[in-house]
């Protein structure tokens, strides 16, 4: 699945947290808020939940890839 901010067309996009209840009951017909890295930008997609689980999971990896490697430089 590769998302496309739609503001600024890039695709370094993460899924965004539920602000109401009804964001949560777009969920039910898979219309999932995320987010553009780039600009900030804030937008609804078609996703399943595991599809937005699995981007959830990366996103987290590559933080903590990120936090190692700074780590690791400094000794």
């Amino acid at each position: 699945m590769t998302l496309q901010c739609p503001k600024c067309t890039s695709r370094a996009i993460r899924p965004s947290n539920y602000k109401t209840g009804w964001e949560r009951l777009l969920a039910l017909v898979y219309r999932h808020p995320f987010r553009c890295k780039h600009c900030g930008h804030r937008f609804f997609e078609f996703a399943t939940k595991g599809q937005r689980k699995t981007m959830f999971e990366s996103n987290i990896l590559a933080k903590a890839e990120q936090a190692f490697a700074g780590l690791h430089s400094e000794f």
